[in-house]
């Protein structure tokens, strides 16, 4: 995780910003515990098909 570089740049002209970056930020958090939690070589072999995990 120390080469790992996150940002987040999360815009929505509907809602404030404060609210697009809460949502976001909400997002990256799920995706990162699915990411870690995944088996490393199942994660290798849907990215080399092009699968994506439901």
């Amino acid at each position: 995780m120390e080469r790992v570089h996150i940002a987040l740049d999360y815009f929505d002209a509907s809602v404030n910003r404060v609210a697009a970056w809460t949502v976001g930020f909400r997002n990256l958090q799920k995706a990162l515990s699915a990411a870690l939690l995944q088996p490393a070589a199942e994660g290798k072999a849907l990215q080399d098909v092009g699968t994506l995990p439901s």
